[in-house]
């Protein structure tokens, strides 16, 4: 008998955002998993209350007619599970979404046999005093304390989520199941040996601080580049990058590109440089594309440089960038390795489908 999952995203279509991408490619891996036996449909919330209508992301769900409230979607559909992508900023503005709570119970009662997975892609934020964050951060942990108590499954993209979820488990209440996420650009099953790619560097931009981060390391970045023999600069991303073409290096302003130009030019390039907060590799679409190409990443932060090094028996690890430090190509071709192979062990698309699967008793 086939099983029916709806999952519950806060972008409204037609935009889209990385963790619309991301169900889009668990639906289609549990699909594949299942063979089939697991019917997908998704709809989107955004920053509404419980009376909100629905908003067909993807699947085909013929007992969903779209002109009626979400709740009587689910209601009529009775799905055997809803998975709940949860960020708290795409639910609230101020990223505590406190009328989530009600709308959840009143979707498990009326549909009583349906089980709630929830998929912590994020718990809540911190900041100073002056930041918005630094005060309604009490709020986004209600929200996300309430919500954990209400899921059967819980799954979370990093350890430091898990540690924490884990912490406020309900007795006898299963574990987190720390799912890092997985590329949403595609699953290449071979990677190009390092010794036999191009001398070419990807930058991919950020905005707000981070593309400050890349700024401010610009220099720093354009020596190690060119002490490695890469003169080559492609820079992704919406927003332009810092670099400039100058005397000793080219560098190139891509944009916005399709999943499959990215994954064929991560595929071919020797290194990719990055401006992402290091202790959230797990969660970052964009490490896990980087990790399943086996492209070498250099991660700039505010305290620093780091080469990011996977492992299949731990979790993410980092190598400090020391200022005057090249790094050299045997540990480029390490890390390549060990991040591809971390990265088919603990992240691959077909760990979530198993893990979805399971749930729904497949």
């Amino acid at each position: 008998m086939k099983k029916t999952l709806v999952h519950l995203v806060g972008v409204l279509p037609p935009s889209t955002s990385g963790i619309t991408d991301y169900a889009i490619t668990v639906s289609a891996a549990t699909s594949n998993y299942s063979e089939g036996k697991i019917s997908s449909s998704a709809f989107g919330l955004g920053q509404r209350n419980i009376i909100t209508r629905a908003n067909a992301v993807f699947g085909n769900s013929p007992n969903a007619d779209q002109s009626l409230p979400l709740l009587e979607i689910v209601r009529k559909m009775q799905p055997d599970a809803i998975l709940l992508h949860y960020v708290g900023y795409a639910y609230h503005i101020r990223g505590a979404p406190l009328w989530l709570i009600p709308f959840i119970k009143a979707v498990l009662r009326q549909s009583p046999n349906t089980r709630l997975i929830t998929m912590f892609h994020e718990l809540f934020a911190t900041g100073k005093p002056w930041e918005s964050s630094y005060w309604f951060s009490p709020l986004q942990r209600l929200v996300a304390h309430e919500l954990s108590k209400l899921s059967h499954l819980r799954f979370a993209s990093t350890t430091h989520a898990a540690d924490w979820l884990s912490s406020i488990s309900k007795p006898f209440q299963p574990q987190p199941v720390v799912l890092p996420i997985c590329s949403t650009i595609g699953e290449p099953p071979e990677i190009t040996a390092y010794t036999n790619r191009l001398p070419i560097a990807i930058v991919f931009n950020g905005g707000g601080p981070w593309r400050e981060v890349l700024r401010a390391n610009g220099a720093k970045i354009l020596t190690l580049l060119r002490s490695m023999g890469i003169h080559r600069i492609v820079q992704m991303g919406s927003i332009p990058g810092p670099f400039v073409s100058e005397a000793g290096t080219e560098c190139e302003q891509l944009g916005p590109q399709p999943a499959e130009v990215v994954c064929k030019t991560l595929s071919k390039a020797a290194i990719s440089v990055v401006a992402y907060p290091s202790w959230l590799t797990e969660k970052s679409t964009l490490l896990a594309a980087c990790a399943v190409n086996g492209t070498p990443v250099l991660i700039f932060d505010k305290d620093g440089a780091w080469r990011l090094h996977l492992s299949k028996d731990r979790k993410p690890s980092f190598e400090a960038v020391q200022k005057d430090e090249v790094p050299q190509q045997k540990d480029l071709v390490s890390s390549s390795s060990a991040n591809c192979g971390w990265y088919h062990a603990k992240a691959h698309s077909k760990w979530h489908a198993n893990a979805i699967a399971k749930a729904l008793g497949l």
